[in-house]
This record gives structure tokens, sequence and C-alpha cells, in this order.
């Protein structure tokens, strides 16, 4: 039987809160992205930070991930390199680059940087299914569908808790959506 092809996934998330706080977010040592996305699930932290309470390489989670099309995915990502935005007033991109393994295999990359009154993430995935979950590779158009579902709760519990924190850097910042009511 022949390798399942890589899945090849990108997300843009585009937010309205300057690179440093959209950063301490999404680099927490802690891993606490469950509190603000509601389909993952932290079963592991193996935390590991500089003095300043950074994530360095070596740091990782073990995640659940509630998909809508099929039974939760278990990913273990592990920090291997990683660069904080730098810089004042415009701060340069912050990157950070994970592997994972698990129900899922290959790496994820994040990229923070500034635009016009805030910042925009990218995230990629390049994986491919664990041999014990052949109907990921089997269904592809539907695990596709699954992880963009996922991602989106995950861009919509950002957005709610970065406007709970009040950080948008310009004054007409959008009226919230249905989802962003339905978090509260």
């Amino acid at each position: 039987m022949a390798a399942p092809e890589p899945y090849h996934l990108v997300s843009t998330w585009r937010l309205r809160a300057p690179v440093p706080v959209v950063w301490e977010l999404l680099a927490d040592p802690a891993f606490t992205w469950h509190r603000w996305w509601p389909l993952l699930r932290t079963d592991v932290v193996r935390a590991h930070a500089d003095p300043d309470g950074r994530a360095v390489p070596g740091a990782g989670v073990t995640l659940r991930v509630h998909s809508p099309a099929s039974r939760a995915l278990r990913v273990r990502l592990t920090l291997t390199a990683v660069t904080p935005p730098a810089g004042h007033p415009v701060p340069a991109p912050g990157h950070a680059r994970f592997t994972a393994d698990g129900d899922l295999v290959g790496t994820a990359c994040v990229v923070v940087r500034p635009v016009p009154c805030g910042s925009v993430v990218a995230l990629r995935w390049e994986v491919t299914p664990a041999a014990e979950r052949p109907g990921l590779a089997a269904h592809r158009r539907l695990s596709t569908a699954a992880h963009s579902a996922v991602m989106r709760v995950g861009e919509t519990g950002l957005r709610h808790r970065l406007r709970r924190r009040a950080t948008s850097p310009c004054a007409d910042s959008p009226a919230p959506t249905l989802t962003d009511r339905l978090l509260r």
C-alpha cells in the first residue's frame, strides 16, 4: 500500500491586535490555547521556558482536536524553533515551528506579522495521516473541510479573547459576528 499523500493546509487569520499581544497568546509556554479554542483539549504539557517565561525548543503539548467530521485527533506538537517578534514600534514577524506526531505526522509552522491595524497569523501544516488513521487519507475532502472548520473556530475564539482584552489598534473594530456572540 502506498503512503498517503501529505496534506498541505494553510490558514490565515487577520486580527485587530498588535503582534506582541497575539504572540503572547499563541506562544504561551503553558499551551493554554484550549481556553479560547473550544475544539482543543490539552492532555499533556511539556513546558520549557527561558528565564523571561518564553517557550523554547523542547516545549510541547499533546492535544485532542475535536473534529466535526471524525473522532477526536490526538496530536503531539514539539517546538523545534522559535523567533519571537522583535522591534518597536513595528515588530519583525514572530515564527514558531513544531514537529507533529500522533494521528498526524509532519510539521506545523506559525508566523505572526504586523499589518496596518493589527496582525496576520499564518498557520501552515505539512502532515500525513498516521497509519492507524486510514480514514483521514481516504476521505481527503472531508478531512480538509473538517480542518478548515476547526481553524475557523480557533480564529473566532482568538478574536473573542483579543476583543475582551481591548487590544484593537484601530478605533473602527468590526461589530461582533453571530459566532462571536455565541462564544461569549
